[in-house]
């Protein structure tokens, strides 16, 4: 597998979900933090003798910058979680994959990660499986092969339980 990333989104469903959640969740979190500079500037406006029409500004402008601020947080969060993200969608694909090929019958010589994914602490008992399903594989297609030689000697009276021994279960 290549250690670089190819794309960022490998998993658009997760990682989509998780970045819209979590900007969701900051925009709930950042609106009483506007409600509470307003009645500050409602508060203010009072010992400054500022007019109704001041006040108004005032509030526009922080309503203004907040929008600013808030929006290049949500860009900069969007990001963050789109590498955070990719981090624990791209094993989840290589994982899939992996279990693709297994149904396949066809094991890779190695699974390896990227050393700055999620999940690195599966590697070992991947490889372990793969190791352990190759093995239980082949030790298989060597018994049909030996059914199968057995079978031609008796003329074909054994090829229904050949037959069944062919398919995986």
């Amino acid at each position: 597998m290549k250690s670089k990333r190819s794309k960022l989104v490998v998993n658009p469903n997760f990682q989509w979900k998780v970045i819209i959640y979590l900007n969701g969740l900051l925009v709930v979190l950042l609106t009483p933090y506007y409600f509470f500079w307003d009645s500050i500037i409602e508060r203010l406006s009072r010992y400054a003798f500022l007019s109704p029409m001041q006040v108004s500004v005032l509030k526009n402008q922080t309503l203004f910058y907040m929008i600013v601020i808030e929006s290049l947080i949500h860009f900069v969060l969007s990001i963050f979680l789109l590498f955070m993200t990719h981090r624990i969608a791209g094993p989840m694909v290589r994982f899939r994959k992996i279990l693709e090929f297994f149904t396949q019958n066809t094991y890779p010589k190695q699974i390896k990660m990227r050393k700055n994914d999620h999940f690195l602490e599966l590697e070992p008992l991947l490889n372990a499986v793969n190791v352990k399903m190759r093995q239980n594989y082949l030790e298989r297609e060597s018994a049909v092969q030996l059914l199968e030689e057995i079978s031609l000697e008796n003329d074909g009276k054994y090829e229904s339980q050949v037959a069944q021994f062919r398919q995986p279960k």
